[in-house]
């Protein structure tokens, strides 16, 4: 799998304090990829439980929150299956209304 990030998202993560953008990095790397390589997106095997990901209702995308508590860690994903073994991610950030 390999990340292509929007605009949008590269605009907020620069913009974030260092220990934010480490919050996120160490999420990807200690839960969210060790898992997407075990099949929680094929649901072969269940999310930890250190992350909350769901798949936003009538869409291809889905949320996921690393950071329960301050500082708020969000950002919305979406995969295309651009050949049968590689998958794209899309990361998105989301900002607090």
């Amino acid at each position: 799998m390999r990340f292509i990030t929007t605009p949008r998202f590269a605009r907020d993560y620069a913009r974030s304090a260092p220990e934010h953008r480490r919050l996120f990095q160490q999420a990807l790397r200690e839960h969210f990829l060790p898992a997407v390589r075990s099949g929680a997106l094929r649901r072969d095997t269940t999310w930890p439980a250190t992350l909350r990901i769901h798949k936003l209702k009538e869409t291809s995308i889905y949320s996921m929150t690393w950071s329960f508590t301050s500082p708020d860690g969000r950002a919305t994903f979406h995969v295309e299956n651009r050949q049968r073994r590689q998958a794209d991610a899309r990361l998105e950030a989301h900002r607090q209304p």
